[in-house]
């Protein structure tokens, strides 16, 4: 009996596991600037496949199981990122405070845009473009493998900035402006940027290992410093299940014939 608990706690635990795995990565119908930068990112973080692609539309974003979201509401998308987060605002601040990981980046470009944009957690986006950018630490682990941390630069490297108590900052414009930064809010955290993340990686006017950055933030972001096994199919869960029951009803055959 001991032996088919074992085995039916150790099925429970890694279908629970993989229920959860999947992060997911938000903005508008179309990637901003129509830069494949946001994609290629999660499939460089998370693997192809290991991930969900949402826009602004899906309601159900915040209670779908998801641990790491990222959510991006850069060139266009400013709109459909600022319903969200007002309509979601509490329930954005609640799914940190109770262990999620999430990133709320957006290089607005769109006119009209609120300015300053409240994001929660008491920080605010504020338009003012840069072109370059440095690191506050260059030791963080953000800026591994990419070359010159002091020096980050892209053609509008930086839509916005935050202002807000709480921030530790990651990133600073050319006018100290804080387009980076992150906070640890309840038992989860939370990352805030005003980057152009598309184009880190796709375009020359960007760093030449600028994708490296990107990458690291998303890695970051998420808390995972591995990328995960690819998730099993759910007919090979069904699968293992089966064979785990087997296995018990097995022993406990052997077992009652000794008895």
């Amino acid at each position: 009996m001991k032996k088919f608990s074992l085995l039916f706690f150790t099925c429970f635990a890694l279908c629970s596991q993989i229920a959860f795995a999947i992060p997911a990565y938000v903005t508008g119908v179309n990637e901003p600037w129509n830069e494949p930068g946001g994609i290629n990112a999660m499939n460089d973080v998370f693997g192809s496949g290991n991930w969900d692609r949402l826009d602004f539309s899906n309601s159900g974003i915040l209670t779908a199981g998801y641990d790491f979201i990222y959510f991006d509401g850069g060139d266009g998308n400013a709109a459909g990122f600022q319903t969200y987060i007002n309509n979601h605002r509490n329930d954005i601040e609640n799914f940190v405070a109770n262990g999620g990981s999430l990133f709320l980046n957006a290089a607005i470009w769109q006119g009209g845009a609120i300015s300053p944009f409240n994001l929660g957690f008491g920080v605010s986006s504020v338009y003012g473009t840069s072109f370059t950018g440095s690191a506050v630490d260059p030791s963080h682990e953000i800026y591994s493998g990419f070359s010159t941390p002091n020096n980050i630069y892209g053609d509008y490297l930086s839509h916005n900035y935050l202002i807000g108590s709480g921030l530790s900052s990651l990133m600073v414009d050319s006018q100290n402006r804080t387009i980076l930064a992150e906070m640890n809010y309840g038992l989860g955290h939370v990352m805030f940027g005003g980057l152009t993340l598309a184009f880190f990686g796709e375009h020359s006017l960007w760093n030449p290992d600028s994708g490296v950055l990107r990458d690291n933030i998303i890695r970051y972001a998420a808390k995972t410093n591995t990328v995960p096994a690819p998730v099993p199919e759910p007919s090979t869960i069904i699968l293992m299940g089966i064979g785990l029951i087997g296995m018990a009803g097995y022993g406990r055959k052997r077992f009652s014939k000794k008895v």
